[in-house]
């Protein structure tokens, strides 16, 4: 017997299990973020530009699209800030 089971978080428990979490729109402006990465940089804010304050260093791309992420949801995602110069994201 197959059983298919749902899970529904919170966000308070979303933010527990990935506080390091950057959600998106099909425009590519910040839903909704987690409690660290605001800690990590204090620039980050709902409703800004994705592409505005982040470059994609892996895979090599000179702009950040729904494509190319979407097309890259299984492989290693290096981001880099162009806004904080050491902040660097591996996801």
């Amino acid at each position: 017997m197959n059983k298919s089971h749902t899970f529904n978080f919170n966000s308070e428990n979303f933010n527990r299990i990935f506080p390091f979490y950057i959600l998106l729109n099909e425009h590519l402006e910040v839903e909704s973020l987690g409690n660290s990465i605001q800690k990590v940089d204090g620039t980050l804010k709902k409703g800004i530009y994705f592409p505005d304050y982040f470059s994609l260093v892996r895979p090599h791309s000179e702009n950040i699209s729904q494509e190319i992420l979407i097309d890259n949801l299984s492989q290693l995602v290096i981001l880099e800030s162009k806004k904080q110069s050491d902040l660097i994201l591996r996801g």
